[in-house]
């Protein structure tokens, strides 16, 4: 069983947010005129970055009005570029106390503190009221999370009737077993990866229809080709996801590529219904 603590621990960083900024400034970036765009490369921390994020603002579309509710919103990145895009209010939860904390911090950096507003707790036990949102999402979360079940009753008791629910995370493709660490995880024990088929069904289980649901394993594979190439060209970039990765940066994010590039891994995307 996945240990929130243990995933906690994993992710926080007291010193982030003055990493960030030094990093800014390491690419002339006025820390008076930051742009959500400045942020993206170390606040999208998932598979693609913006540009994985863009499969669920497409979705979120759909939605006409009302607030969302990011789960594992992290630093918050999504969050801002999806109530940028789609001009929505946007509460989140994260369990990691540094990235709610600093998460603020950046939204009001960039003029989204309205608009955005991150706490810190966990996603199978919620603050908010019941039949709230009129939409959530969920973008490389369930892999720390193995109370997937429990996790989607939760959303449903949040969401208002028919909502959507979009979920963007990593997902298991075959039986390989997973080389640790990897951006999630140190060892298997922080780990809750499942495979497509599974997602669906556990949403089906709590009464969620699902609509939608694809392996997005070739644009993984092109991002993560580009991601390359780049890097032998361009070097270690100022701001990057090297930032929260820590000294394991490079091997937690060389057996996440190696993996997504032989087909054992792939970003999956799931839309469902609530009831």
């Amino acid at each position: 069983m996945v240990n929130e603590k243990f995933v906690t621990a994993h992710y926080e960083n007291e010193d982030l947010f003055k990493m960030i900024e030094e990093g800014l400034k390491t690419m002339a970036v006025d820390l008076d005129n930051v742009k959500i765009e400045d942020l993206s490369p170390v606040d999208e921390f998932h598979l693609g970055g913006a540009d994985g994020t863009r499969f669920v603002i497409e979705e979120l579309k759909k939605v006409k009005k009302g607030e969302f509710v990011d789960i594992g919103c992290g630093l918050g990145g999504p969050a801002r570029h999806i109530s940028k895009i789609l001009d929505r209010k946007i509460k989140g939860i994260d369990l990691t106390p540094s990235f709610v904390r600093y998460g603020n911090k950046l939204s009001d950096l960039v003029g989204e503190k309205d608009s955005v507003d991150l706490i810190q707790g966990s996603a199978l036990d919620t603050p908010f009221a019941s039949d709230t949102f009129d939409a959530a999402y969920m973008v490389h979360v369930g892999m720390n999370i193995d109370k997937k079940v429990e996790l989607f009753e939760e959303v449903k008791r949040l969401l208002k009737p028919e909502s959507l629910f979009v979920i963007y995370d990593v997902m298991a493709v075959g039986t390989y077993p997973i080389d640790y660490p990897v951006p999630w995880a140190s060892n298997e024990s922080e780990s809750a990866v499942e495979n497509l088929e599974n997602y669906c069904k556990y949403l089906e289980q709590v009464g969620f229809t699902v609509t939608k649901s694809q392996l997005l394993a070739e644009f993984a594979k092109r991002f993560i080709e580009q991601t390359i190439e780049k890097r032998k060209i361009q070097g270690i970039a100022p701001l990057g996801l090297h930032l929260l990765l820590g000294e394991t940066a490079d091997i937690k994010m060389r057996n996440v590529f190696d993996q997504v590039l032989k087909g054992s891994l792939a970003p999956g995307l799931i839309v469902a219904q609530a009831p």
